[in-house]
């Protein structure tokens, strides 16, 4: 796993302690799950600024989801402030209600890497 995406684990493992997954769900099952979770993983690294035909400069994209059991306004602002507080830029991109109307948070993270 990249070092952008350790760094964003650790951080988002501060505030919810062993409920941040990558790319899926890691329970036993559905009645062990314990909201709030974020389940995040990469979408897209790609090459932007080049020099000697190698990318001297990458961006990852990160889409990272907030599921909570019902519209929590201070986890959320919680999640944003701690974002902010570690300098990662997000845009928060949608919300929606799931099947056991829970609610979804989607957050998209740009990260840049110079190299």
């Amino acid at each position: 796993m990249s070092i952008i995406l350790l760094r964003l684990h650790a951080i988002l493992n501060n505030i919810f302690k062993d409920k941040v997954f990558y790319g899926r769900i890691s329970v036993d099952n559905e009645d062990t799950l314990q909201y709030p979770f974020i389940v995040y993983s990469e979408r897209s690294k790609r090459g932007k600024m080049y020099s000697d035909n190698i990318a001297r400069l990458r961006e990852s994209i990160i889409q990272a989801t907030l599921v909570t059991k019902n519209k929590d306004i201070e986890i959320e602002e919680k999640l944003e402030d701690t974002l902010i507080d570690n300098n990662i830029e997000f845009q928060m991109v949608t919300e929606f209600m799931n099947l056991d109307n829970s609610i979804s948070r989607v957050y998209e993270i740009r990260m840049e890497v110079i190299r």
